[in-house]
């Protein structure tokens, strides 16, 4: 069905309301008030989020996910939808292994992280030298 639907979207010409764009801060705006069109948006997001996310646990079996956002982007309603794909996606035995943590951080963040990884790579790969040499 998908494969079918992707194939009509393909062949089909874009209508004028599928080039709208809508900043995140009216959109918040138009999903804390009930707009159909921007929860329909919110759930596909969520969902598309849960279902890439319960691949890479199937795959991977990590400990723990941690999903981030700047400044609460994702919402509460976003969160239970990505949850409950990941919880319908993964086997109950992987599932119930991984932490999954939904975090609010500042716009820093990603600097801090690269920073973070720079610094281990550069670490790890000092002290590797040392041991080969």
């Amino acid at each position: 069905m998908q494969d079918a639907s992707s194939c009509t979207a393909k062949c089909r010409p874009p209508s004028p309301q599928s080039n709208r764009f809508y900043p995140l801060g009216p959109s918040k705006t138009r999903i804390k008030t009930g707009h159909s069109t921007a929860i329909r948006i919110l759930h596909r997001a969520g969902s598309a989020l849960g279902l890439a996310i319960s691949h890479l646990i199937q795959l991977n079996n990590p400990e723990r996910v941690v999903i981030a956002s700047l400044d609460d982007g994702m919402g509460s309603l976003f969160r239970t939808v990505t949850k409950q794909v990941i919880d319908a996606h993964v086997l109950p035995e992987l599932g119930s292994m991984t932490n999954i943590r939904f975090d609010d951080v500042s716009e820093d963040f990603w600097a801090r992280g690269a920073a973070a990884i720079a610094a281990h790579r550069y670490l790890v790969g000092a002290a590797w030298a040392r041991a080969a040499g």
